[in-house]
Order: structure tokens, then sequence, then C-alpha cells
């Protein structure tokens, strides 16, 4: 996606991962997209892959700008995070949870963008600068994280190697984290309380709360619910995390209550 007179930093780090399994095949593959519509392939071809249980780590170097998106080829066409997300969403259905994704590339992080608590996560990783990255700091680093990556199953070890310049998301910790805030602000002590007025007042101008009797029992029901999230949680992390298991919800709310 870089154009010929930049820094060919993922073609460098092509030649120096050559990693192969018990049968000579390389792990590794590089794909020079010279347009926007054949980065849209190389996608699509990614996600079909998926279908059949690739799960792969995409690395997308090239231009990245804020709150617009990233430069494909000599043109500088541009596909927004937005956009970009999307696909990367489609292929993370495909491969139920399982890829990962670097954004070798100034504002990579901008990609967090495409994550929406109530749809299914693009990615089940995602690592990136939040700014301006120099190309020749990619080029000293990225072997390193990709090797520590894959010689200790770490992502976290292998972040050690680029912290204060890479970020990194988990999908499983940030929907734990959103949830945790979720209990804090909205099902515990006075957020329970708004909460509960809210949802009554919302009732009472909808017709559904006649009388005080009914508002009583409306409260009463409300309150319940408020008390009663670990349904929400499984189901919204079944839908977020495609299907896979998460961290029980006792552990959640005992975190949320520990630091509330």
């Amino acid at each position: 996606m870089l154009a010929t007179t930049d820094l060919q930093t993922a073609r460098r780090l092509f030649e120096d991962l050559d990693m192969r399994d018990e049968h000579g095949t390389r792990y590794v593959q590089h794909h020079k997209a010279r347009s926007k519509s054949e980065l849209i392939a190389l996608l699509d071809g990614i996600c079909s892959a998926c279908l059949s249980g690739f799960k792969p780590i995409i690395h997308f170097e090239a231009h990245g700008s804020t709150g617009i998106g990233l430069e494909v080829g000599e043109l500088g066409e541009i596909i927004s995070w937005s956009e970009l997300g999307d696909r990367l969403r489609e292929i993370n259905v495909a491969a139920r949870n399982g890829i990962g994704v670097v954004m070798a590339a100034c504002y990579g992080f901008e990609q967090l963008e495409a994550v929406d608590i109530l749809r299914p996560c693009p990615y089940n990783f995602l690592i990136g600068p939040v700014k301006e990255v120099a190309a020749g700091f990619i080029d000293d680093h990225m072997v390193g994280v990709y090797r520590k990556l894959f010689e200790s199953r770490s992502l976290e070890h292998a972040m050690k190697l680029v912290d204060g310049e890479f970020f990194r998301f988990q999908a499983e910790l940030f929907y734990c984290t959103v949830f945790v805030r979720y209990l804090r602000n909205n099902c515990m002590g006075r957020g329970a309380e708004r909460r509960v007025e809210t949802l009554l007042t919302r009732a009472v101008g909808e017709g559904l709360a006649s009388d005080r009797n009914k508002r009583r029992e409306l409260r009463r029901s409300f309150k319940a619910l408020i008390r009663s999230p670990e349904a929400d949680y499984y189901r919204m992390g079944r839908h977020f995390l495609h299907g896979k298991r998460t961290v029980p919800f006792a552990e959640v709310i005992a975190v949320a209550r520990r630091d509330a």
C-alpha cells in the first residue's frame, strides 16, 4: 500500500520473517495493494480463506491520517477507517473472532473507531500508534514484535518492544471493561437509582404508569431488572465476541463492586 518512493518496511518485514511450518510452507505472505480496489479484493480473498479455518494476523503498512483513514497506492486513494472496519468485521465474522490487526501506520489506532459494543467486534486484537510514527521505528522494531509474539504466544510480552509508540486493543478485555463501567454507572448506588427513575419517567410518558400503584409496581420491576444484568452480560458478550465464551459474570461484578 506504500508508494514506491517510501521506505518499503513491509517488504523488509516479509524478507526477515522467514518462518515456516513442518512442511516448509511460509507463515508470512506479502501483498502490495496498488489501488483501493486491489486492497478490497485482497481482503475479500482473506475473508474467503477464513471461512475454511484461516485465522490470520493482517498487517497494514500505509500512510494514515487522523479522522480520515489509510492512503492506498501511488495515487493515494483513501479507504476510511469506518469502511476498512466494516471489511475487517466481515473477515472476523468468518474467522469467528480469530483475526488480529497490526496497523503500522500513523494514527493507526484510530481503526478502533470501528468497534461498537452492539455489533460483532472487527478483530480479536488491534495494535497501532495513536500519533505519527517514523518508518525507521517500524523497520527497527516490528520484526522483533512478531518474533516475540510467535515465541511467547503473548501479545502483552510482544507489545513491550513498542511501548509508548503502539497501543493495543483486545476484544474480550474491552468488553469486560465496558461492562464493569456499565455496572458501576447504572446498576449500583446512585447510578442505579437514576436509571430506575429514568425508566419510570419514560414509562409514564408512554402511558404505561397510569396511577400510583402501577408506578410502584414498575419501579420494583425496574429495580429487579437492574439488579440482575447477568443475562444481558452473556447475551451481549456472545454477540460481540462471535459466540465465544467470556469471563464469568461473577468475576466482572466483583471487580465493579471492589472499585465502585
